[in-house]
């Protein structure tokens, strides 16, 4: 028997204004304290019924945006530090050669099979930031 969130009719109203602020407040604090954001980010992004190219654009945006917001905050208690960014640098071309892999990737996944791993990977996710 699968459990998925159409099973468990989780449904947002996509014109809400509380919700969306209230999952961002909820995924920033977990992104903070133990980059732990992506569970709750994706099953509210599955729950609105998005399309798996926007669901992955959503995600980058998402991340982008609360990493560099967080980074003054991470370079102050020392889990990032500057001498790093050297050796970081460098990875720049891995990460453009994963995302153009990943955007073949993506196009070959069907959208239900794309629905079903994220569901998944949300539910593995969550139980190990609980243990």
């Amino acid at each position: 028997m699968s459990i998925s969130l159409d099973r468990l009719r989780l449904r947002f109203d996509p014109d809400s204004k509380i919700i969306p602020l209230g999952i961002g407040i909820i995924a920033g604090i977990f992104n903070m304290l133990a980059n732990g954001a992506a569970p709750v980010l994706a099953l509210y992004l599955l729950a609105l019924k998005i399309n798996k190219e926007d669901f992955i654009g959503t995600n980058a945006w998402f991340f982008l945006v609360i990493n560099i917001a967080k980074l003054p905050f991470s370079i102050a208690i020392g889990s990032v530090q500057l001498n790093h960014l050297g050796f970081d640098a460098m990875l720049l071309p891995l990460v453009a050669i994963g995302g153009l892999v990943g955007v073949r990737m993506l196009k070959k996944i069907p959208q239900r099979i794309f629905n079903i791993s994220i569901q998944a990977l949300a539910l593995i996710s969550g139980t190990r930031l609980l243990f």
